[in-house]
């Protein structure tokens, strides 16, 4: 497998499940996303000229990170990484991978690049996004097991996307006080030991 990267990237997930799953797989960083990914030689691998982009064996293109670790957690079951398949806690995973990337990926993209989504003043885009990403991370965080982990004893996909969102966030104290179940999620997925340096790489030292 080829993996493409770039340090703060929706391939941090991806690139953390990798390392979990212990696969062979060649990485390639980017380091100027936006001028790189859209060089012809990326755009012929992905047309969109996005990373993360895994290129599997038989040379098939996987984009979309929370595509991305559904289709990994199945082609790796021995990694133990997503409940058991047709289960119905597969099925919760499902929904609320989903659902965090749909209302919650999407939102910090709003936030961190509101001019993407307007052709005015891009501020009040930026400035709506607090409220519509605590709305939905109350609902992730009240939804979510006790624990130790979202669904309870199985650690999953879901919880490592989980962890890199937290970090898009980057505000500890505001998770710790208003969802704390996720925040904790995310503190014990960053010092696994197969993740912790991918989250050095992606998002700094731990300490």
């Amino acid at each position: 497998m080829r993996f493409f990267d770039s340090k703060g990237s929706g391939g941090s997930c991806v690139r953390a499940t990798l390392a979990v799953i212990g696969a062979p797989v060649e990485i390639i960083e980017i380091e100027n996303q936006e001028s790189e990914t859209q060089k012809d030689w990326f755009l012929a691998i992905n047309p969109r000229g996005e990373v993360p982009t895994l290129v599997l064996d038989d040379g098939s293109v996987l984009t979309e990170s929370a595509a991305t670790l559904l289709c990994l957690a199945n082609m790796h079951p021995e990694a133990d990484i997503a409940p058991a398949l047709s289960s119905s806690a597969h099925f919760q995973m499902i929904r609320w991978l989903n659902f965090a990337a749909v209302n919650l990926y999407e939102g910090y993209l709003r936030r961190d690049f509101p001019e993407h989504y307007t052709t005015g003043d891009p501020e009040p885009v930026r400035a709506a996004t607090r409220d519509h990403l605590d709305r939905h991370w109350e609902v992730m965080n009240e939804i979510s097991s006790t624990g130790p982990w979202f669904m309870g004893r199985q650690f999953s996909v879901l919880d490592i996307y989980l962890w890199m969102l937290v970090q898009w966030e980057a505000d500890d104290e505001h998770m710790r006080k208003h969802f704390p179940r996720i925040a904790n999620i995310a503190q014990k997925v960053k010092t696994l030991p197969a993740i912790k340096p991918v989250h050095e790489y992606h998002f700094g030292s731990l300490t």
